[in-house]
């Protein structure tokens, strides 16, 4: 919750003293401590979300004091946020024909329908024993409830016949749900938790310095009953026209009847996924000459653990004779039309499914209507548990030199230990599981970095300085990405695989930034910096691959690999500054921007045959980054207007070009304002994603959709209270 956040400290390069995954630097949310004096702050409003036509609500509340003599600090905060909303989408999947011409083989068409209640209670107390103790504790509780239904039609394995015609083999209509109860309420529901508890102290012996915490975290996503039911219509004549790809116009060339729509499949799984931490550090400052040569040694240790448990089931079911009517057709079903004329994505029809009510209302658990079949290959491939233990040391010494340069040199020694239990399946030759064939498969894994780090801060006056780094970082692999686990989708017809071989990213990083502050608030800066990055981690794409294991080919595989070497070059300017030199009123704006260019070229990549590809940026680089604001300031009168650009990237590298995933530009505009009635009552007004920016994949060029997805603006309000 933003209430309890009270500062947002941004580091763009980092000290031996702080974790060392982060090689573009690191942001810390710092939490709020107890003010000097007593403070009640409560927010409540609402808003409107464009899509649904639907409000929200909004409120919080903090209270913060000092008591017994001032030695004990309190804050206590709860907040609930509740919205309705969702997303309109479509994605096409696009292949190369006999003659290498790009055509779509695929079309999905989504609807998401959204309700989201977002709750939490922290707390923070702090005891000073007296000038050079200081004890606190601190804790947090997050609970997230999601509720979704989709709507999903797909055009599958689209195909020209000899006379010119296109057909889809297949097209489906799927509708998720959950079940009928006051908790799950026919929707998906996805129940986040996260809780975090902290305890830590501030000491001073004479002349040395200690700090220490210790931490307790744990998060789960647990998701009950999640239902699918889709029925299909086969050998579908298309009105097929792709000469705009980006809005490929895919439809039926003449409506199917319901009647036609034939039962498909009826599913319901449960997922669950759990993560717990625990996390504590113990840190030393020994000041040692004063003056103009005066320096400080630092040093300290680290331990980070982590637990993991990912624990899904799957089950299919498949009506009885005796109810087979029931179930046999679309029409035989309860419907819900979800076609909207309004839709954000373009001029696509979603259709009519199968009514959410109804699908949650099926008693899946009759054995007289249904019989059950445990889909092991949907889910044993993810299911996993893994553990990782971080221990890390440092030692830095910070020396000034004179008046005008101060030094940080040191060195971090992070060891890394990894343990996985991944799950695999054997298949038959007709890709069937092989009974009592299901294996477990342990991997354990452990390396060793060592990270010197140097940085130079020369201050020429009191209004500049000029800042230089060397760095040395790394990036871990995501934690599925180890797993030796094999996920295999036949009914997409694609082939996921774990690669436990993985190594963390290591980079080398030069950073250099000069910085000239004004006498009112604001500054200008720019600087360069260069990133020598190494085992960059990717996901590899390859097109009709054949699995070594089953003889199967699949139409896509999909693995994260290390790829060889990366050098990434980069130039940021910044300013932020009043504009009181104007006159009148205009000398209460207020400008800020910051621009990034990004250049990189990455080796090592190789395409599906196993030769090299060259000229390719570090997949996840964007060229271009622009942040930017405008805002007024009076005594009662707030308002600011930004805008955040990103441009386009590599997300995902095939076996080719074609085959490249490109994550599009994106440029959000939001606006907020405010007026102060009292000293203690302010209204305020936002406006969020002005310009409904999707959010957009593009294969290969940009013109050539992959995925679109649509949010609308939302707009929301309210008053904040604030009494101290």
């Amino acid at each position: 919750p933003s209430d309890m956040i009270q500062a947002i400290e941004v580091n763009k390069t980092i000290t031996p003293d702080m974790d060392a995954d982060a090689i573009g630097g690191a942001v810390n949310l710092v939490t709020r401590s107890a003010p000097a004096d007593f403070r009640l702050s409560a927010t409540a409003g609402s808003g409107w979300n464009t899509l649904r036509g639907a409000p929200m609500g909004i409120g919080s509340i903090v209270v913060a004091d000092r008591v017994a003599n001032d030695k004990l600090g309190i804050v206590v905060s709860g907040s609930i946020f509740a919205h309705q909303l969702g997303s309109d989408n479509f994605e096409p999947e696009w292949d190369l024909d006999d003659n290498d011409m790009p055509f779509a083989n695929e079309l999905e068409v989504r609807k998401y329908i959204v309700d989201r209640t977002r709750r939490s209670l922290s707390a923070s107390l702090d005891y000073k024993i007296n000038p050079n103790h200081t004890v606190w504790l601190k804790g947090i509780y997050n609970h997230r409830d999601d509720w979704e239904n989709r709507y999903r039609v797909r055009y599958r394995d689209i195909y020209q016949d000899d006379n010119g015609d296109w057909y889809a083999e297949e097209v489906v209509r799927e509708a998720k749900g959950g079940l009928d109860n006051n908790r799950i309420k026919n929707a998906r529901l996805e129940d986040q938790r996260t809780q975090n508890y902290a305890i830590g102290g501030d000491h001073t012996f004479g002349k040395v310095l200690m700090n220490w915490t210790a931490n307790y975290a744990t998060a789960s996503e647990e998701r009950p009953n999640e239902r699918y039911i889709a029925y299909k219509g086969e050998e579908v004549l298309l009105n097929y026209d792709i000469s705009n790809p980006e809005f490929p116009d895919i439809t039926a060339q003449t409506p199917i009847p319901f009647g036609d729509f034939e039962f498909d499949e009826l599913t319901e799984e449960y997922q669950y996924t759990e993560d717990v931490d625990f996390n504590a550090r113990l840190d030393f400052t020994i000041p040692g000459a004063k003056g103009r040569f005066a320096n400080t040694v630092k040093f300290g240790g680290r331990l980070r653990t982590k637990t993991k448990l990912r624990d899904n089931n799957f089950f299919e079911y498949s009506p009885l004779d005796p109810q087979l009517d029931t179930y046999a057709s679309l029409p035989d079903n309860a419907l819900s039309d979800e076609t909207d004329p309004d839709y954000l994505a373009g001029d696509y029809a979603v259709g009519t499914f199968v009514d959410n009510e109804f699908l949650g209302q099926l008693d899946l658990q009759d054995e007289t209507q249904f019989e059950e079949e445990d889909l092991v290959d949907e889910y044993v491939p993810g299911n996993f548990d893994a553990a990782e233990n971080i221990f890390a040391g440092y030692a830095m010494i910070t020396q000034n030199v004179g008046e005008t340069l101060n030094a940080i040199f040191g060195i971090r020694v992070e060891h890394t230990n990894i343990d996985y239990t991944g799950n695999q399946l054997v298949f038959d030759d007709e890709g069937d599981v092989v009974p009592g064939e299901t294996s477990a498969f342990n991997n354990s894994s452990s390396y060793t970095n060592v990270l010197p780090g140097l940085h130079l801060n020369f201050r020429p006056n009191n209004k500049s300085v000029l800042r230089f780094a060397w760095t040395n970082t790394l990036a871990r692999p995501n934690y599925f990405d180890l797993v030796p686990y094999r996920e295999v989708n036949f009914e997409d017809n694609e082939l996921f695989e774990g690669n436990p071989t993985l190594v963390p990213t290591v980079s080398m990083n030069f950073d250099m930034i000069g910085e000239y502050y004004f006498s009112n608030v604001g500054l200008i800066s720019g600087g360069v910096f260069l990133k020598d990055i190494d085992n960059f981690i990717y996901v590899q794409q390859f097109q009709d691959y054949t699995d070594p294991l089953t003889g199967q080919e699949f139409d896509i595989y999909f693995q994260p690999r290390n790829g060889g070497t990366a050098t990434l070059f980069g130039i940021e300017l910044a300013v932020q500054r009043q504009l009181d030199f104007l006159p009148g009123i205009l000398k209460r704006l207020n400008v800020y921007a910051n621009y990034t260019y990004t250049q990189s070229s990455a080796d090592g990549i190789t395409n599906e045959d196993g030769e090299p590809r060259d000229n390719l940026p570090l997949p996840g680089t964007a060229e271009h980054m622009l942040n930017a604001s405008l805002s007024y300031e009076s005594d009662k009168f707030q308002a600011r207007i930004a805008m955040n650009y990103a441009s386009d990237y590599i997300d995902e590298l095939g076996g080719e070009d074609f085959f490249d995933r490109y994550y599009d530009q994106q440029l959000f505009v939001d606006a907020n304002a405010s007026y102060q009635f009292t000293k203690s009552l302010r209204f305020f007004v936002e406006a969020n994603n002005l310009t409904n920016q999707p959010l957009r994949y593009y294969q290969g060029v940009p013109g050539r959709t992959m995925q679109a997805e649509y949010y609308g603006p939302r707009f929301q309000g309210g008053l904040k209270l604030d009494i101290q």
